[in-house]
């Protein structure tokens, strides 16, 4: 099942996911020739940085069943919109019978679900959350129920531009959040100088006294052969001007 989202998240190579099992049961189904066995599996895959996705996986072995799932929810992945380690705002998702309840935290809380939940909650980056699932607790619906309340979540700045307005107006503790980042990158840099200032030292080290004092008396030699070259030369052009 494909959620619908305006936050499709295409990875690349490079991406590192983190996989997890949410439902992993033995179907069977009778045939002429008797029953067949085969493996389901559902599976969750993110990347902690607010990419996620779920899939199902049919195969006759579980590596099989596994490997199918990991790429249909790579396939299938979404931008969870993020406010620090929680999200902006509550948010219910509904699919069938089951309702999922998600609300934001403060920080220190950490992750209040079950298991399906739990799973995409902290696999898509929340540290910080609230959830009840309410109804049906079809693992299966929880999942897809959850990923459709992540699906509608807006930022702040999204919110306030359909209402005319700013941010900080819906969100008055979002500027103070600003204003923290903005000082601890200050007091960061703070720190910084004198470890520079170190760095600059170490690398251009002053010259050492005794340096000093060497280039001191050959200065101090030079001078009074320069001042006998000048005397000299005195004389001799004044007996030459007087004859």
């Amino acid at each position: 099942m494909r959620i619908a989202t305006k936050r499709k998240f295409v990875p690349t190579d490079d991406t590192q996911f983190e996989e997890r099992i949410v439902l992993f049961k033995r179907v069977s189904r009778t045939q002429k020739g008797g029953r067949r066995q085969r493996i389901f599996v559902l599976a969750v895959v993110g990347d902690k940085q607010g990419h996620v996705g779920a899939s199902i996986g049919k195969a006759h072995e579980l590596p099989d069943a596994l490997r199918k799932a990991v790429n249909q929810a790579k396939k299938n992945m979404m931008e969870v919109p993020l406010l620090g380690n929680t999200i902006p705002h509550t948010v219910i998702g509904e699919i069938g019978a089951t309702k999922v309840l998600l609300k934001p935290a403060s920080p220190g809380t950490g992750t209040v679900a079950g298991r399906a939940v739990r799973a995409i909650v902290e696999l898509a980056g929340i540290k910080d959350i609230l959830s009840k699932c309410i109804g049906s607790t079809n693992a299966v619906n929880v999942v897809w129920a959850t990923l459709k309340a992540l699906s509608s979540l807006q930022t702040p700045e999204e919110a306030a531009r359909k209402r005319g307005k700013q941010p900080h107006q819906l969100l008055p503790w979002l500027k103070k959040l600003e204003v923290e980042k903005v000082e601890k990158a200050d007091f960061a840099e703070v720190e910084e100088e004198p470890n520079r200032t170190q760095i600059l030292e170490e690398e251009n080290p002053p010259s050492s006294g005794i340096e000093e004092a060497e280039s001191g008396d050959s200065q101090a030699g030079q001078s009074p052969s320069g001042g006998d070259d000048t005397k000299s030369e005195g004389p001799s052009g004044s007996e030459d001007s007087g004859d």
